[in-house]
């Protein structure tokens, strides 16, 4: 049993399969996984194996959390599925860890089972107490690796999974396998505090992944799309790159990101078009090789509803350099003008580095701020709408929901959010009696003053 109490451990006291590491080690890294996890970030603790019709000795014996050091392969842990509680897509567990962590793991003995335990351990707080969905596995994964360095900052294993996702940025984020993304959560607890990661779970029960991580960062007052452009900058410094005090504290350990493109600039203007997957990251050099100059351009989709199911499609863009003064260019340096081009503007940002120094951080581009977003909106993948304010001195706006035929729907007067920078009002979707208005085309507007925006919506009641 660990000191605190609270894990069972079992494993073989003698013969081939004895642990390969301490076993008080490794029941004290238990039991900081637990105060880590449970005590100082606040997830409840992964339920009692003793259900209702269940027997303890098929459930380890006793109501402890059950842990097995057993031979797993070329796995460091695995947390299994025990009695499912209730109707719900949840379940108590239990959990296998190698019982040697030997060649062929990236970290051995008892560091590799520290990581395992709070790796595991998270697991099992997921699936006990928030829902269990096979679409959203990278979710799982991402989480319980982040896990590992948040409870054994020393440790680092995650370092092992990191070059997929840099030699990989243009994948679709949900494409990822979760092991490689352990960095997102690190970014995001740097940017905003662990909470924000424990308010995704709370909300995971109710909506995807994805949606999830969106709705949290509007209750930060940014966005997926925002956020994912910002996370480009801080892996592009990285490695030889990385500078101290800014950007990842481990940035200089990381690997470098690897390019979409390569593109040779020739006076006076090149462009390169593209197909990117939703929600990613991609990353061109256009090279001037008369001046020696490098630029490098960070073009982020950010659309995340496509980002859910739709993660295998490919949208075009095309992005222009010019040393001159193009129309509807936007100025870099003295020398550089760009101009990026898309079907959907409002979901494409982009960033870009001079000679490796950032000179241009994108937003997203101004139309989220004429255009309700998404549009259209559905109950089954977005929990919030954005609609459009007009700038003006006020600190509050209106916002009145219509049907095709001009019945009033919703209403509300408040103060007016802002997402990347700009003046917007949210609405869940719900009507004056807070329940879900049926599927069709609605007309908005938003009054700030004597200012107005008018508009028109589809949602998807699904």
């Amino acid at each position: 049993m660990s000191p605190s109490g609270f894990f069972r451990i079992h494993y073989y006291s003698s013969g081939t399969y004895t642990p390969q590491y301490d076993i008080n080690a490794f029941a004290q890294a238990l039991d900081s996984s637990y105060n880590f996890e449970v005590n100082y970030l606040g997830y409840p603790p992964p339920p009692e194996d003793t259900q209702p019709g269940v027997s303890p000795d098929s459930a380890g014996g006793d109501s402890k959390y059950d842990v097995y050091i057993v031979p797993m392969g070329n796995f460091y842990g695995e947390t299994y599925f025990e009695t499912q509680i209730g109707s719900e897509p949840r379940f108590t567990s239990f959990i296998k860890v190698d019982y040697k962590f030997g060649a062929g793991f990236y970290t051995h003995g008892i560091d590799a089972a520290r990581v395992t335990a709070a790796h595991e351990f998270h697991h099992s707080i997921q699936v006990g107490n928030y829902i269990y969905r096979d679409a959203d596995l990278f979710f799982y994964e991402m989480t319980s690796t982040s896990m590992e360095e948040f409870v054994f900052d020393s440790v680092n294993d995650y370092y092992g999974y990191m070059s997929d996702y840099f030699r990989n940025t243009e994948r679709a984020f949900a494409e990822n396998n979760g092991y490689n993304l352990a960095i997102w959560n690190i970014y995001l607890e740097a940017r905003f505090g662990f909470g924000i990661i424990k308010s995704q779970w709370e909300k995971m029960p109710l909506m995807r992944a994805i949606t999830a991580i969106n709705s949290s960062l509007f209750d930060q007052s940014t966005s997926f799309g925002s956020e994912l452009n910002k996370f480009g900058i801080w892996t592009f410094y990285t490695g030889y790159r990385a500078i101290p005090g800014q950007y990842f504290e481990e940035g200089a350990n990381y690997p470098v990101i690897s390019l979409s493109s390569v593109i040779e600039f020739n006076s006076p203007s090149v462009y390169v078009t593209m197909n990117a997957h939703p929600t990613s990251n991609n990353f061109v050099d256009f090279i001037d090789r008369a001046k020696g100059d490098t630029l490098t351009v960070l073009v982020t989709n950010t659309d995340y509803a496509n980002g859910i199911d739709n993660t295998l499609n490919f949208y075009p863009f095309t992005y222009y350099i010019y040393d001159y003064d193009e129309p509807g260019s936007q100025q870099l340096t003295t020398v550089y003008y760009s101009k990026l081009e898309t079907d959907k503007p409002s979901m494409w940002t982009s960033s870009e580095f001079f000679n490796n120094y950032l000179i241009r951080e994108g937003e997203i581009p101004l139309e989220i701020s004429d255009y309700v977003f998404p549009n259209p909106f559905r109950y089954s993948r977005n929990d919030f709408m954005i609609f459009p304010v007009s700038s003006s001195g006020q600190t509050e706006a209106s916002l009145n929901v219509y049907t095709s035929a001009m019945e009033l729907v919703y209403s509300v007067t408040k103060p007016f959010d802002y997402v990347s920078g700009q003046k917007v009002v949210r609405w869940n979707g719900l009507d004056m009696k807070n329940q879900r208005v049926p599927s069709g085309v609605y007309i908005y507007i938003t009054r700030t003053g004597n200012g107005k925006k008018i508009g028109k919506l589809v949602i998807f009641n699904d």
